[in-house]
C-alpha cells in the first residue's frame, strides 16, 4: 500500500512540475529568463540565508560556469546583485536587489493565482495539513 500511495504522489508532483516548470523561457517583467535562472532567482529569494554560486550549483547539480552564466544574465538586468560575505573575503553572496525582489513577488503572486483553482477542493485546514506534509518530505533522507 505505502509503494502505491507514493507512486500516487509523485504522479501528482510530476503533473505539477509540467504546469509550473516550462520547458522554454518564460516571461519574467519585460523580458523573460530561463528556467535555470527562474529556479536560481526561487533559491535566492527563498534561502534561509544568502546562497553563494557555489552553493547554488551544487543544489541545482549544475556547473558554476552554467550558474555564473545564469547568474550573470540575471545581474544585467537588474535583478541580483552580488554582495561581499562577512566571514569569507573571497565569496560572492547573492541577493535580489529592490527590482529584483519586486519582480518576483509579482511573478509570484501570479503563479499562485493561477494555481489556486487546483486547491478549490481543499478548505483552508486541509490546504494548511498539505502544505506541512509537502514541508516535511526532503530528499535525500535515508
Amino acid at each position: 500500500m505505502r509503494h502505491a500511495d507514493i507512486e500516487s504522489v509523485l504522479g501528482v508532483v510530476v503533473e505539477f512540475a509540467r504546469h509550473l516548470l516550462p520547458p522554454t523561457d518564460v516571461q519574467f517583467g519585460d523580458g523573460s529568463l530561463t528556467s535555470t535562472q527562474l529556479q536560481i532567482l526561487s533559491l535566492v529569494a527563498h534561502a534561509p540565508e544568502q546562497p553563494s554560486l557555489v552553493v547554488l550549483a551544487r543544489t541545482l547539480r549544475l556547473t558554476q560556469g552554467a550558474v555564473t552564466q545564469a547568474v550573470d544574465g540575471l545581474i544585467t538586468r537588474g535583478i541580483v546583485e552580488k554582495q561581499p560575505s562577512a566571514t569569507d573575503g573571497r565569496t560572492r553572496l547573492l541577493a535580489l536587489t529592490v527590482q529584483g525582489a519586486d519582480m518576483v513577488s509579482d511573478y509570484e503572486s501570479a503563479i499562485v493565482a493561477q494555481v489556486d483553482p487546483w486547491f478549490a477542493e481543499l478548505d483552508d485546514a486541509d490546504l494548511a495539513e498539505l502544505a506541512r506534509l509537502l514541508a516535511s518530505v526532503r530528499p535525500g533522507r535515508a
